[in-house]
């Protein structure tokens, strides 16, 4: 790992214990044993119902015959649907209906966290590489105690290998054209396909033979509404107070999973992640959030949270949970975060089905073949961790060695 004089630390899940995914879905109350091998309020098949702890490995086998151990995207990208097709040309909808029930294809959509993996235009590759793919399961989570001092760090190092290195910052840019004074050699652009779609840019407007392949890799990707609700309380309720304790819950509610988030070492209160949606469920928050007066509990500016949505997300917390509303304790503040595509663009960005990660990232990543000019960012990562700074960093290591010869 390169770290250069930057103290990486480890960041504690769940306020520093153990407790296993409860779910909250048709009703019931379940818990991750329930939902591998128990009684479930889905009536799959008895093909299904024998496989329930292995389901998407079942269904991925069904529609692939691929049974191997290996879940690289090498091999992934390589998988063919009984028509010939490759799987990330198959949209979810369409593959799930060859091989699951309507109810096993409910209880597989219903028990992961995004929507937009399972959204009817996403490629269903999404769904087996996020759940099955080298990426899934748990890992232990490391964090750089100050947001920016990663990219600072990494700045001071580069300054200070060569005296002729010099940075200059260009924090509004609004165009790339040619002109006759050459102010650097090779560009890097660090964006969100958003951003990048409002630079004017001929590359992005062009639509000869030549340039129109970066519209129509951008296309690849969709921008996805994304919702965050924060609230912290006096207590952890939801540890230690709940019919149903756990650090995570993922339900078919419209605040969709609620995460423990630890105890703040500034405040002394205890930090629930009361909401993290996407898609409609995110939607939906949106809307609640403009209706009627800020709540008393609510941070000020951008991050205000309704009294409306406090009042519903509180109530559906206390229906996940199994207690009563009373119980749940006022929160001491709130606060939330909504993207939405457009000039900001999604919280995440998911891949169309019919586009091939490695054909689409090698556009993306150097847009045009007559400029020295490279692209990183989540967004144009290889499809596994999109929305998440990993995959940011996974776009910079594809593109350095591009740029390295610069730096000699």
């Amino acid at each position: 790992m390169f770290t250069p004089g930057l103290k990486i630390q480890y960041f504690p899940l769940h306020g520093g214990e153990r407790f296993d995914n409860k779910f909250y879905l048709r009703g019931k109350h379940l818990t991750e044993d329930d939902v591998t091998r128990g009684d479930i309020p889905y009536g799959l098949n008895n093909e299904e119902k024998s496989n329930q702890g292995r389901l998407l490995r079942y269904y991925l086998e069904k529609l692939t015959g691929y049974n191997g151990t290996e879940e690289t995207r090498e091999i992934f990208l390589q998988l063919q649907v009984p028509d010939g097709r490759f799987l990330y040309q198959v949209p979810f909808d369409e593959a799930f209906d060859m091989v699951a029930s309507p109810e096993g294809k409910a209880f597989i959509k219903e028990t992961l966290v995004y929507e937009s993996d399972t959204a009817s235009d996403t490629s269903v590759l999404t769904v087996f590489v996020n759940n099955l793919g080298q990426n899934s399961g748990d890992y232990q989570m490391m964090y750089v105690k100050e947001q920016d001092a990663l990219p600072r760090q990494l700045v001071k190092t580069f300054l200070e290998s060569n005296k002729r290195f010099k940075l200059n910052l260009n924090r509004r840019l609004k165009s790339l054209e040619d002109v006759d004074l050459v102010c650097a050699r090779k560009v890097v652009l660090a964006t969100s396909k958003a951003t990048l779609q409002q630079i004017e840019w001929e590359v992005l407007r062009c639509f000869n033979n030549t340039e129109k392949r970066m519209i129509n890799a951008l296309k690849a990707l969709r921008e996805v509404p994304t919702a965050q609700i924060f609230m912290s309380f006096p207590r952890p309720w939801w540890l230690h107070n709940s019919s149903n304790p756990t650090a995570m819950t993922t339900t078919d509610l419209p605040f969709k999973e609620a995460l423990d988030w630890g105890r703040s070492d500034h405040t002394g209160n205890y930090i629930l992640l009361a909401s993290y949606a996407d898609e409609s469920k995110a939607m939906r928050m949106a809307l609640l959030n403009e209706v009627g007066a800020p709540s008393s509990f609510s941070a000020p500016g951008a991050g205000v949270v309704s009294e409306a949505l406090i009042t519903e997300l509180l109530k559906e917390l206390a229906d996940a949970h199994g207690i009563e509303r009373g119980v749940i304790p006022d929160p001491v503040d709130a606060t939330a975060q909504f993207w939405t595509p457009g000039q900001t663009g999604g919280g995440r960005v998911v891949w169309r089905a019919g586009y091939n990660y490695d054909d689409v990232t090698a556009i993306l990543q150097r847009p045009s073949g007559n400029d020295d000019v490279f692209v990183v960012g989540a967004d144009f990562s290889a499809g596994y961790n999109e929305g998440f700074a990993e995959s940011a960093f996974e776009t910079v290591e594809k593109v350095f060695p591009f740029i390295s010869g610069s730096f000699k």
